[in-house]
């Protein structure tokens, strides 16, 4: 599927907001025994939303992801956050998004990394996308892309 990554503005916060809403409310649910607490995860996404680069994924024009990354002093990327609205998964994008800013780092002789839950779905589905085991801690592991 074709579609292009444009950098987010202000303007793109609510749309990623809700992405980010929906995802962390299961994650936090699966792993954490607070409840979750809309003001405090407001906060937490607006520190991460003003200290990282953000992307929106665009398709046929329409805001369909969102992509955020915060990049090391020696330039290496870390994915840190993204999302795809439901209605648009299983289509590949997300697989293109990673994998074409895994390679446009790569031709700029950096690294992306990402981190995941071990032996999760998402950890299936980044090494599909050409990202390894770098290291494991707990029950998250980091990935590099390797492909």
């Amino acid at each position: 599927m074709n579609h292009d990554l444009k950098p987010a503005t202000n303007s793109d916060y609510g749309f990623a907001w809700q992405l980010y809403r929906e995802a962390a409310i299961d994650f936090c649910s699966r792993h954490s025994n607070d409840e979750w607490n809309d003001d405090i995860e407001t906060a937490r996404f607006k520190g991460m939303w003003s200290v990282c680069t953000n992307f929106v994924v665009i398709v046929d024009g329409q805001s369909v992801g969102w992509i955020s990354c915060s990049y090391k002093p020696n330039g290496d990327c870390v994915v840190e956050n993204g999302g795809i609205l439901t209605e648009h998964r299983s289509k590949g994008i997300a697989e293109d998004v990673l994998v074409g800013l895994a390679e446009a780092n790569k031709e700029k002789q950096t690294k992306t990394f990402i981190s995941t839950e071990k032996e999760s779905s998402n950890e299936q589905f980044y090494r599909k996308a050409g990202f390894e085991v770098s290291s494991s801690q707990d029950q998250f592991t980091q990935m590099e892309f390797i492909k």
